[in-house]
C-alpha cells in the first residue's frame, strides 16, 4: 500500500510539471503574437550579389544586377509628355545687304601756290621800209617791237627762251591783223655753257624781250595800235619749285598799247 501511495504522487507531480511548463510554453507564445502583432513590418529588400563578368576574347556580356525590391508604397514612375510635332515655319525670304556707300574721298591737302601776277607790256615800236620795193603800191615793212617781262609773283618761274608775249598790231576794231608770236629774249646762258632752251626769273627780276615782224606797207597802214601782253597761252611759264601750280599773268586787257604812227 506504500508502495502505491508513492506512484499517486509521483504522477500528480509529473502532472503539475507538466501544466506549468505548457502554461510557461502558452505565455511565450502569446507574448510572441503580441509583439508581432505591434511591431511595424519592416521593409524586406533582396538584393543579387554582384557576380563578376567573366571576360571573354571574343564577346564580353555584362548581367545587369536586378532591381532592389521594396515593400510599400511603389515609387511614383516619372514619365516625359513628347512634345508635338510641328512643321518647320517657312525661312524668310533672303533680303540681300545692302551695298556699302562709297568712302567720301579725302580732300587733298590744300597746296599753297605762290602768289602775284606775271606782267609784260610793250615799250616802243620801231618801223622802217625796206630797200627793195616789187611796185609802188607794195612794200615790205620790218616792224619792230621792245617790251619788258616783270615777275610779279613770289617764286622764281622758268621762261621759255624763244617764247615772248606775243606783239599784235590791232585794227580799228581791236582785231590782230600783224601777229609775232617769236622773238628773243635779252638773256644768254653763262660764256662756255649750252643753251638749255629756257632760263630762270627769279621773283621781282625783269628781263628785256623783242618782237621782229616783216609786213606789207598796206596792211601796217591799218594798224591803229600795237600792243603786247602775257595773255594767258601766250607764254609757257611755270614754277620750278611748285610743278602743277598755275602762274597767274595780267589779263588782256591790262596791256598797254602803242599807238600806230606809221605814214604810207
Amino acid at each position: 500500500m506504500a508502495y502505491q501511495g508513492t506512484m499517486s504522487k509521483q504522477i500528480v507531480l509529473n502532472v503539475t510539471l507538466a501544466v506549468i511548463v505548457i502554461a510557461i510554453a502558452a505565455g511565450v507564445v502569446l507574448g510572441v503574437m503580441t509583439s508581432s502583432r505591434n511591431a511595424p513590418v519592416a521593409a524586406v529588400s533582396t538584393s543579387t550579389p554582384e557576380v563578376p563578368a567573366t571576360v571573354n576574347p571574343t564577346r564580353s556580356t555584362t548581367t545587369p544586377s536586378p532591381s532592389p525590391v521594396t515593400f510599400g508604397t511603389p515609387a511614383a514612375t516619372a514619365t516625359t509628355t513628347p512634345r508635338p510635332v510641328t512643321a518647320p515655319s517657312s525661312a524668310p525670304p533672303l533680303v540681300p545687304e545692302p551695298e556699302p556707300s562709297p568712302a567720301r574721298p579725302v580732300a587733298p591737302a590744300q597746296r599753297q601756290c605762290p602768289t602775284g601776277p606775271v606782267t609784260a607790256n610793250l615799250t616802243s615800236v620801231d618801223i622802217a621800209k625796206a630797200d627793195a620795193s616789187y611796185s609802188a603800191d607794195l612794200t615790205q615793212v620790218t616792224v619792230t617791237g621792245h617790251g619788258t617781262l616783270v615777275n610779279g609773283s613770289n617764286a622764281a618761274i622758268s621762261v621759255g627762251e624763244n617764247d615772248i608775249p606775243n606783239f599784235l598790231g590791232l585794227d580799228d576794231r581791236g582785231q590782230s591783223i600783224v601777229i609775232e608770236l617769236y622773238g628773243t629774249f635779252d638773256w644768254a646762258p653763262p660764256p662756255g655753257q649750252p643753251t638749255t632752251g629756257e632760263f630762270i626769273l627769279k621773283s621781282g627780276q625783269s628781263v628785256n624781250y623783242t618782237a621782229v615782224s616783216k609786213v606789207w606797207n598796206h596792211t601796217v597802214a591799218e594798224v591803229k595800235y600795237w600792243y603786247s601782253a602775257n595773255v594767258s597761252g601766250s607764254l609757257l611759264l611755270y614754277f620750278p619749285s611748285n610743278i602743277g601750280c598755275p602762274v597767274p599773268v595780267m589779263k588782256a586787257s591790262e596791256g598797254k598799247a602803242i599807238p600806230n604812227t606809221f605814214v604810207d
